[in-house]
């Protein structure tokens, strides 16, 4: 592949941020990958920050907005996902603390928990195991997980 010229670049990285929000990192591996000279990613990356089409922390407030209110995902898979994207460890981090407090947490689990108790099947300590499962996949502390289950009814099933 031949090294792309800076102002295609530029207008394929405007593309790509105009069809969703994108990171830093997302970017400058797109740029990477179509073979743009390491110089002229970072300018690219410094003028589209300027202009403010490229935010991480924004990025990061779409982001946790979505998926815990729609994924009902807690705030460790979220910092997990965020970190993966190349979000900084401590933006991500003070997003979360600022958009989803323990009683958000508590909030979103106690929904994740309803909406797959509906379909479970079993009871007692198998169901109970299971939701555990569920929730710590969906990213909820230890603590959350430990209060939700402690006010969930688990029947056992009689035979």
């Amino acid at each position: 592949m031949t090294p792309t010229t800076q102002g295609s670049a530029r207008e394929w990285a405007l593309k790509a941020l105009a069809r969703r929000m994108r990171t830093v990192q997302e970017i400058e591996k797109g740029l990477a990958h179509r073979g743009c000279a390491s110089g002229a990613i970072r300018e690219i990356l410094e003028n589209l920050k300027e202009l403010g089409y490229l935010d991480d922390a924004r990025f990061s407030e779409v982001w946790v907005a979505g998926r815990s209110e729609v994924r009902l995902h807690g705030p460790l898979r979220l910092l997990r996902d965020l970190r993966a994207k190349g979000v900084e460890e401590e933006t991500a981090k003070e997003v979360i603390r600022r958009l989803l407090p323990r009683s958000r947490e508590m909030e979103l689990a106690r929904r994740a928990a309803e909406k797959k108790h509906r379909t479970m099947r079993g009871s007692g300590i198998q169901a109970a195991a299971a939701m555990h499962r569920h929730l710590r996949s969906r990213g909820f502390s230890p603590e959350v997980i430990h209060t939700v289950l402690s006010q969930t009814r688990f029947e056992e099933e009689e035979n």
